[in-house]
């Protein structure tokens, strides 16, 4: 008798096993779904998730019900202090690249500077969204946050706070390095083959359309990127936790050498970051005209609705908008 209970309470214990608890089928899914790291979420988290249960699918793509918790205005705070310091940290490794005001008789400490650029912002990168993804994600970059609004990984409401968010963080961090730099140093990307005072984005003599297709080759590889390593759920279960941010950051290096090194007359390279050539100019007065800006938010519509009205994005929305609705 003994034994037959020992066997009994053996077979009671492998079907408890391999069959999930009703506590954890009937845990809320977590209603921001756009971090770069995925991590468990937290109690307040939970505790909106529930709530969102009974909102409709166009309440829970706007968001508007985020607004009451404490953790939304942390996590825009998060991604005021990463924008603020990813300007810092870049402006200087760009100058750093370059060394000394470039011309004939003074060549730029790095040669090409993409090399410099581009293996400074690797590390950047894979430092910054290894810190704060937990917190808030970890965008820093509102062509990331404006692709997960539309893809369903960020309500709207959300969103739109993380770019006012960036811009305003990128802004900060720009007049940090103006009044900690002298005007010298900060001149020292100013030439024909420069990027602008601060390391900022300039076009040189690109016309409309070459900007627009550049900066759409080289923001849609950072984007198929981001999505394939980080939102897919599925590549989180191989990439983990570490993997997917330098993978990412590998993918914005890769891009800043490209594109650094493709074409003179003063172009900067792909931008790939709005608020990164958004902060200089705003500060310095640079050629980052309306136009510009305007180019690169069609450019982001246009690549957002590409992954937005692709198969495995609307069925996202839709096992989103099922998940959260009560039966």
């Amino acid at each position: 008798d003994g034994s037959r209970d020992l066997v009994s309470t053996g077979l009671l214990s492998l079907k408890m096993a391999e069959k999930p608890s009703t506590t954890m089928r009937q845990q809320p899914p977590l209603r921001f779904r756009g971090q770069l790291v995925r991590h468990p979420p937290s109690f307040a988290e939970k505790q909106a998730a529930k709530e969102a249960q009974k909102l409709s699918f166009v309440e829970t793509f706007l968001g508007l019900d985020e607004l009451k918790y404490p953790h939304l205005w942390k996590a825009c705070l998060i991604e005021i202090f990463g924008t603020c310091v990813l300007c810092i940290v870049s402006i200087g490794a760009v100058l750093s690249s370059f060394g000394n005001q470039p011309g004939p008789d003074t060549p730029p400490r790095v040669d090409p500077p993409a090399v410099g650029i581009a293996i400074a912002h690797f590390f950047i990168m894979a430092l910054l969204i290894l810190s704060l993804a937990a917190s808030s994600g970890a965008h820093i970059n509102p062509m990331i946050s404006f692709a997960t609004i539309l893809t369903g990984h960020t309500p709207a409401t959300r969103g739109v706070l993380y770019i006012f968010s960036q811009m305003c963080g990128s802004v900060i961090g720009s007049q940090i390095m103006k009044d900690a730099l002298p005007e010298s140093t900060r001149e020292w990307t100013v030439s024909e083959n420069g990027q602008g005072q601060l390391g900022g984005c300039t076009y040189g003599t690109l016309t409309e359309k070459q900007q627009f297709l550049i900066e759409f080759g080289f923001s849609l590889f950072v984007i198929v990127c981001a999505y394939g390593l980080a939102f897919d759920a599925r590549q989180g279960k191989i990439f983990g936790p570490v993997l997917a941010p330098i993978f990412i950051a590998a993918a914005i290096a890769a891009g800043i050498y490209s594109s650094g090194t493709l074409l003179p007359s003063g172009y900067s390279g792909a931008g790939m970051n709005p608020a990164r050539c958004f902060g200089p100019a705003a500060v310095m007065g640079g050629p980052t005209t309306l136009l510009h800006l305007f180019l690169r938010q069609r450019l982001h519509l246009c690549r957002s609705l590409y992954i937005y009205l692709s198969p495995t994005s609307l069925l996202l929305l839709r096992e989103q908008h099922v998940h959260t609705t009560p039966h």
